[in-house]
């Protein structure tokens, strides 16, 4: 069953034909997890760096990177058993606005911010697809234990 991971979710799966999916990242930044032991995938779609210190209520913790991030990974340690050494971690997004002035670097502080917490926790990453212009599309697949990574002719 395909899962759609939108602005601020994560999910994981477990199951033999499921797949994670998210669609047009731009200057929000995607961190997906494969564990073969045990055998999970995980997807978070991150869009702000950090939450505003005045906000009580956090609407989709993954939202935040500071929120949904260390979030993500308790799950994934605690209910699943993962271990820093069984996850294949990646980067995907990130992109810098070419139209205009890119006055907030959102892409680019998510992937400051991104890279700082995944250190925080000791784990191994991988971020070949960030930065850059275009949109990406993120498509997991468990069973396939591949990710596959579409670009979109719209230029950010």
């Amino acid at each position: 069953m395909d899962k759609i991971i939108g602005i601020g979710e994560f999910d994981i799966i477990d199951q033999p034909g499921d797949r994670l999916i998210t669609h047009a990242l731009a200057s929000c930044v995607a961190v997906t997890f494969f564990s073969e032991a045990p055998k999970v995938a995980a997807m978070i779609h991150i869009a702000l760096p950090e939450h505003p210190e005045d906000l009580v209520v956090l609407p989709k913790p993954g939202y935040y990177a500071t929120t949904g991030l260390p979030m993500l990974i308790k799950i994934l340690r605690q209910r699943y058993g993962c271990r820093p050494e069984t996850m294949n971690i990646h980067m995907i997004g990130g992109a810098l606005s070419v139209h205009g002035r890119d006055t907030f670097k959102i892409g680019e502080r998510n992937i400051v911010k991104v890279q700082e917490i995944l250190r925080a926790h000791g784990l191994k990453f991988n971020c070949d697809e960030i930065r850059g212009t275009v949109s990406r599309t993120v498509i997991m697949d468990i069973a396939a234990d591949s990710m596959t990574i579409q670009y979109q002719r719209i230029v950010v």
